[in-house]
């Protein structure tokens, strides 16, 4: 069984490490170990987590620091844990350039993008015209819109599917999408929904929430199995 280690999220309010449990139950749904790996140290203790590990995942959680990608900060976007964002680049850069999988969810998506060159809309209902409330929070795992998957992407060929249901709990979406990736997905408006390296590196990005949604759709599930099977070397 291999190990995926799932970076952590932070509670300011009580100062510790923490993830929503949806992350490790699909893992274990998928037949991976899972293994939180919780905030702190330095580069040494992060390049030690990821060799640790068979494969990465990368969650939800705060919006990533827009210095980052060379904007000032918008009123709406969320104070950054600069802490998580430079612990979260190094591992996924180190994970990249040493083969491991990874799955980047939601703000591990935007991570992905922004790495290399890419950059944000930082508040999706100010910058960017579209008919679509891509911010439904309360809603984990409710069928928001639909995404067309790019025909012959990893993620299509992944998914097993040309369209699939999505949830929406983000408020920020792709604006330059980063040196190296294509999108592979899109929502009814435009906006990116997933993306990949041109390259065929074995990695795949969702804007959506597949761990609320992995018990209720198969195509949803196949991420997970995906990533599991990609860290055993069978995919």
């Amino acid at each position: 069984m291999p190990i995926i280690g799932i970076c952590a999220d932070w509670d300011e309010t009580r100062l510790r490490s923490n993830l929503p449990n949806d992350y490790v139950r699909a893992l274990l749904a998928a037949g991976a170990v899972p293994l939180i790996l919780p905030i702190g140290g330095d580069e040494t203790t992060w390049q030690k987590m990821a060799d640790a590990v068979d494969g990465l995942l990368f969650p939800g959680g705060v919006d990533m620091d827009p210095q980052l990608y060379g904007e000032p900060k918008h009123p709406l976007t969320n104070i950054p844990n600069r802490l998580r964002d430079d612990q979260e680049l190094f591992i996924m850069r180190y994970a990249l350039e040493n083969g491991k999988p990874l799955l980047a969810v939601c703000r591990g998506f935007q991570l992905l993008n922004c790495l290399d060159g890419g950059t944000l809309h930082q508040d999706i209902e100010n910058m960017v015209d579209t008919s679509i409330d891509h911010a439904q929070f309360s809603l984990r795992d409710a069928d928001i819109h639909e995404v067309a998957l790019t025909p012959g992407t990893l993620l299509a060929k992944v998914m097993g599917e040309n369209r699939v249901m999505v949830n929406s709990r983000h408020h920020q979406a792709v604006k330059k999408i980063g040196q190296g990736l294509v999108a592979s997905a899109h929502a009814p408006d435009g906006m990116v929904e997933a993306l990949e390296f041109a390259d065929g590196r074995p990695c795949l990005a969702v804007q959506w929430h597949p761990e609320s949604l992995f018990e209720k759709s198969a195509a949803q599930m196949r991420l997970f199995d995906w990533l599991t099977q990609a860290a055993e070397g069978n995919a």
